[in-house]
């Protein structure tokens, strides 16, 4: 008989006993397992966290996904998009200056080696989020001076 069989029974009715497990959790019943996840699955939705990896199509990395995104966070900071935890539109002026500052950074240090729409994009972006600010700190006035000097 081969090694696999054991006095006519198949190799998955073998008579050598298990391997001792070490963990916990490698002895919890496949029941335990189902419960644990339903525990977590409670918590996340309690917390209103849920993993989601599975939901969210993820672009792909390219420099007008990161322009793009430096520009929504700076929008976020300019108050035009609620928080997305608390629902609040709340305004960081000097959050959005950082934000616009980096699309200038972007834009000097990329100078020559971007392709057109890239080029075009990052223009009329830091263009539009700078007019934003702007206009933001002249409608702020004398408010705005806790804020910090120069235009972004």
């Amino acid at each position: 008989m081969s090694e696999g069989v054991e006095g006519g029974r198949g190799a998955d009715e073998s008579t050598t006993p298990p391997e001792d497990v070490s963990s916990e959790e490698e002895r919890r019943s496949p029941t335990e397992d189902r419960s644990e996840t339903r525990d977590e699955q409670k918590e996340e939705s309690e917390s209103g966290v849920t993993s989601g990896e599975e939901q969210i199509e993820v672009p792909p990395a390219s420099f007008i996904s990161l322009v793009v995104s430096l520009a929504t966070s700076a929008v976020a900071h300019l108050g035009f998009m609620p928080d997305p935890v608390s629902g609040k539109t709340v305004q960081h002026l000097e959050m959005a200056r950082h934000d616009i500052d980096l699309l200038g950074i972007l834009r000097e240090k990329t100078a020559g080696n971007l392709e057109a729409e890239e080029e075009r994009l990052l223009e009329e972006i830091l263009s539009d989020l700078r007019l934003k600010f702007v206009r933001i700190r002249e409608e702020r006035g004398s408010s705005s001076h806790g804020e910090g000097g120069g235009d972004a």
